[in-house]
């Protein structure tokens, strides 16, 4: 997600409005890629936020307040020194490429006045920000590029200033369809790809909403040049509205990622929030997608956490099965055992075999018993005894710790589940510190903040009017189970990682509640998306949590069975 072309002229014309004029007062760094700067003169205060973000570079006013390094890095004490106390002129962007020019009117160092000019580059994984003289001379930059990086265009103190790389594109201020016919008689492409490719700041979102809006599904050579006429005049109107400042709102998209534009993104078939101010649009944008972000790479960290213990606890597991099945033997150390104390007396040996006679068979046959040649007879019965205590106590603690890890898989995997179906980062994090808890991971290094409120378990309400309560973390499942009355049921998926699922009620639920909680049931669970789930119902009061046990996890007796044929979402 980036600030396209049309939206930067938009933005810039409403900032130069707002900023045009103001002080420069402060100036910080907070981190490797952002720049603060107050702009402040009588009764009017803004703090300029300049982003080389990668991801998402912008340039926005911001009232978010920013933790600031001890001690400011080198560009930041260059930008203090030359910068501080100037007045901002101008802002303006260089056609409709991502470069916004901030020019200042200052003093240099003998105290006469003087042209700075800030060169905002927001081109993606290459953006930056370069601080120029009058003479466009590179004082300093945010990221310095030497010959060796770039062959085409260095960045370093003393030499000229050059703009970023022209992309051969035309202005959408004069595009028109001759030339978009002519260029589409030469490409087998879509309609969007000729649009987003051939004219400056349209970008890959508005060229698909311009070709969904003209031309839905067709190629570019399918367009007569009317139609590359009136797509042609639709650029011209919109880049003109930009740069002219008549756009003053956009609108946002929230769906699996956050699309925003001052266009109406139709193509998306969503609705989208009107947001009135470019500088809000984009500043709620990033809010939006930064919140998107934290909470997605919460979900991957945690998820990578855990499949990896799910990981290692199977192989532990598959390794303690391996012990188990080498102690299947240990009945015969027993037996070579007893047989060499049987026949103490005798001890005959032969080929390193002791030749004896198996009194534990009716016909007394003679067998032979492999003998360490270092060790007496006897000696050699106590090892055979000492191998079979040995393979015994390994098959009982093997078995023990098998049996542990089964049951910390399948906590695992319902904390997986709650990994993959938690709707927000407060879920999230709820999950994180009980995963924190149970020593799964460590906990994080972060300054001490106020505690957000813990998130509820879903409520819902079933047509006969019952209250229900479904968990969302094993934490929330396990505190469903503490609070209920004993004569609440309770419902769990079989066999499955799953929500606890809780009616409210001390009377016996008819058969439609309880089709309905099961129905919840099965849909909040790792079955949801399975044609028949079976689904268990018991009386909460037969519901046991075993002491030392996970949360989440539990035991229950005296339970039925319901199946729920394809779990549908719930409808309130």
């Amino acid at each position: 997600m980036s600030l396209d072309g049309f939206i930067l002229n938009a933005l810039v014309y409403e900032l130069n409005i707002n900023l045009a004029g103001l002080r420069c007062e402060k100036i910080h760094q907070p981190t490797r890629h952002t720049l603060t700067l107050l702009l402040t003169d009588t009764g009017k205060k803004h703090r300029l936020v300049i982003s080389t973000d990668p991801l998402w570079p912008r340039v926005m006013t911001s009232a978010e307040t920013w933790v600031n390094p001890p001690s400011p890095p080198f560009f930041c004490l260059m930008l203090r020194k030359h910068l501080t106390n100037a007045r901002l002129t101008k802002l303006s962007v260089a056609g409709f490429e991502r470069v916004v020019t901030a020019t200042f009117s200052g003093r240099d160092e003998l105290g006469n006045s003087a042209i700075y000019r800030l060169m905002i580059e927001l081109t993606g994984r290459h953006s930056n920000v370069v601080l120029v003289n009058a003479n466009d001379t590179v004082i300093d930059a945010l990221t310095r590029v030497s010959i060796n990086l770039s062959s085409q265009r260095a960045v370093l103190p003393g030499l000229r200033y050059e703009s970023p790389p022209a992309q051969g594109r035309i202005s959408p201020l004069i595009v028109d369809g001759e030339y978009l016919f002519t260029a589409a008689m030469s490409t087998a492409g879509p309609v969007h790809k000729l649009l987003s490719a051939g004219i400056q700041g349209v970008s890959q979102l508005l060229a698909h909403e311009l070709a969904y809006i003209h031309a839905p599904d067709a190629l570019a050579r399918d367009l007569s040049k009317e139609e590359w006429n009136q797509i042609a005049a639709h650029v011209r109107q919109l880049a003109l509205s930009a740069s002219s400042g008549e756009i003053s709102t956009g609108y946002i998209y929230r769906t699996d990622k956050t699309y925003f534009h001052v266009l109406p993104l139709t193509h998306l078939h969503t609705t989208g929030q009107l947001v009135y101010g470019v500088n809000s649009l984009v500043m709620e944008a990033f809010l939006s997608a930064n919140q998107t972000a934290q909470r997605e790479g919460l979900r991957l960290h945690l998820r990578k956490v855990t499949t990896t213990s799910v990981a290692k606890t199977e192989r532990r597991m598959q390794a303690l099965r391996g012990d188990i099945a080498q102690s299947e033997g240990r009945e015969e150390f027993k037996r070579f055992g007893d047989l060499l104390y049987a026949n103490l007396g005798v001890q005959r040996v032969e080929e390193g075999k002791a030749i004896v006679i198996d009194y534990f068979d009716e016909n007394l046959p003679e067998v032979s018993v492999p003998l360490q040649a270092k060790f007496s007879f006897a000696e050699n019965a106590r090892q055979y005894y000492k191998q079979y205590a040995r393979a015994q106590s390994t098959r009982q603690h093997a078995e023990e710790r098998l049996h542990n890890d089964a049951i910390y898989l399948d906590y695992l995997k319902t904390l997986l589940y709650s990994i993959d179906t938690a709707p927000d980062a407060e879920t999230l994090r709820e999950i994180r510190d009980e995963m924190c808890a149970i020593k799964l991971m460590p906990a994080p290094k972060t300054a001490k903040r106020q505690a957000t409120p813990a998130s509820t378990p879903r409520k819902f309400v079933c047509p006969e009017g019952v209250s229900i309560s479904v968990g969302r973390t094993n934490l929330q499942n396990d505190l469903l189970v503490r609070e209920a009355h004993p004569d609440h049921y309770w419902l769990h998926v079989q066999k499955a990682p799953g929500s606890h699922v809780l009616i409210h009620s001390t009377t016996v639920p008819s058969e439609v509640t309880l089709h309905y909680a099961a129905n919840l049931a099965a849909y909040y669970s790792s079955l949801h998306a399975s044609a028949n789930v079976p689904v268990d119902y018991t009386q909460r009061r037969f519901v046991k949590r075993l002491p030392q046990a996970r949360p989440g996890h539990v035991i229950y007796e005296r339970q039925r069975t319901l199946y729920v044929k394809r779990p549908t979402p719930p409808s309130n």
